[in-house]
């Protein structure tokens, strides 16, 4: 994340996108996710009114007693939740009730990509390898996959999917990749080629997400030029 004044970073891009190029950031994800084909009509983004990122299942309208309880017994409560870089609806009509959820997880340089949890009490780390454990089970992978060391952030919203899938939540996870940052310090990919071929084809490897797999059709990736170009 950039600091004030700061040109660069995942963040600042994608807030640049958000304030200054909707469109652009719209039509990317309308693409990848063939959303026109599926008759949406639009993003509507969602904003916190003090500018911070949704945690959890903040972003979720009048979430159940039910959920809310299925949540806390899935993931500690403490420490780090995850901290979501942006949440849409994309509607299909003009209901208010009918959409999806889209939550977009923003990348920048290679670091970013390159993960390990660092849970501190031994009861938030069990949680995680339990919620862990349930999701390679849902997406078919085998048990003996790392997912706590290498790209935890990745297999910890794969986890988070898994779980609102679980609870008949529909919404979408999408990876969104600047290319071509200006990040001092940082390996910064050019282009969609040099992401895959620094991290994305090993984090895949590593995950064990190898072909079509359930709910593969639910996990995008989109790539757009750094806003600082």
């Amino acid at each position: 994340m950039a600091n004030q004044g700061q040109e660069y970073g995942s963040k600042w891009n994608l807030d640049q996108y958000l304030k200054f190029g909707n469109d652009n950031l719209n039509k990317a994800i309308i693409d990848v996710l063939g959303m026109k084909a599926l008759g949406v009509k639009k993003i509507e983004w969602l904003f916190l009114e003090n500018g911070t990122e949704f945690k959890g299942i903040d972003f979720i309208s009048n979430p159940s007693s039910e959920i809310i309880n299925a949540w806390q017994n899935y993931w500690p409560q403490s420490g780090n939740v995850q901290n979501w870089d942006a949440v849409g609806r994309m509607h299909r009509s003009d209901r208010l009730d009918d959409f999806e959820y889209i939550l977009v997880e923003a990348k920048g340089h290679v670091n970013e990509v390159r993960t390990s949890c660092n849970a501190k009490s031994a009861e938030s780390l069990e949680m995680i390898r339990q919620a862990m454990l349930q999701t390679k089970n849902i997406l078919g992978v085998s048990s003996d996959r790392d997912y706590l060391n290498g790209y935890y952030q990745t297999a910890n919203r794969l986890a988070f999917l898994c779980f609102l899938h679980e609870q008949n939540i529909p919404v979408r996870l999408v990876f969104l990749y600047f290319c071509g940052d200006k990040h001092p310090g940082k390996i910064c990919p050019k282009d969609e080629s040099a992401w895959f071929s620094l991290c994305l084809n090993d984090e895949k490897k590593h995950l064990g997400l190898t072909g079509d797999y359930i709910l593969s059709d639910r996990i995008h990736k989109v790539f757009l030029p750094a806003y600082n170009l």
